[in-house]
């Protein structure tokens, strides 16, 4: 989905205090997009972790943890695409008309390929042995996970289990383990499909959301 809105602000703030304030112009896909205009351009990292503030409604919002996905030059300023996790907290004060714009199943999810795949496991939380698992799409939120029904019923008792995902980039390929919650499962074909929602991650800059990022917005520049 892809929404533009006017009137809206972001201010994005580092960890060390640095803060610029821009236009907030588009949500695209669970991310947001922001211009920036003016001689102090934002000077942020791609992939650097920060806090995002959403300005101009009647209601104060508590801020995002986010990081930079993008950036544009543009004649003059500057574009990022932010990604950010959302918090039930957030969720409980967006104004009714913009909920749309936020909605739980917040990032756009893509699908593994043949040159690009993620290898997965699954356990319940803290306990051996892992399981492996198919990954059928992915996001920065959550994704689609395809068991055997053998390992489901090692799990149907838990909706809190961990993930474990290596990745195929040459650098920090994993694997890394992400603590998760089982928002629904259903019978595809002989296998068992889960819906998995990622729990926020305890820390900004956290090196398996990082990847996991990394990972998306790759696959995600390679839709047509």
């Amino acid at each position: 989905m892809t929404t533009t809105q006017h009137g809206l602000t972001i201010q994005a703030t580092l960890p060390d205090g640095r803060h610029w304030t821009g236009s907030l112009v588009q949500f695209t896909g669970g991310t947001l997009t922001a211009q920036f205009w003016g001689a102090d351009l934002p000077s942020m990292g791609l992939g650097q972790p920060m806090q995002l503030s959403i300005g101009g409604m009647d209601v104060d919002l508590p801020p995002l943890e986010g990081r930079a996905l993008e950036r544009v030059e543009l004649p003059g300023g500057r574009s990022y695409r932010f990604g950010y996790v959302l918090t039930a907290e957030f969720l409980s004060c967006i104004p009714k008309p913009l909920q749309v714009l936020f909605p739980y199943r917040a990032s756009h999810r893509v699908q593994p390929s043949d040159d690009a795949p993620v290898v997965a496991r699954v356990r319940c939380q803290g306990q051996e042995p892992w399981s492996e698992a198919v990954v059928l799409d992915l996001s920065t939120a959550g994704m689609g996970l395809a068991v055997s029904q053998e390992v489901e019923a090692n799990l149907d008792s838990d909706a809190a289990i961990e993930v474990e995902l290596t990745f195929p980039a040459a650098e920090a390929p994993g694997p890394f383990k992400l603590p998760a919650q089982v928002q629904h499962r259903r019978m595809k074909g002989v296998l068992v499909r889960y819906g998995v929602a990622f729990h926020a991650p305890e820390s900004a800059g956290a090196p398996e959301h990082a990847a996991l990022e990394a990972y998306v917005l790759h696959q995600e520049r390679k839709l047509p």
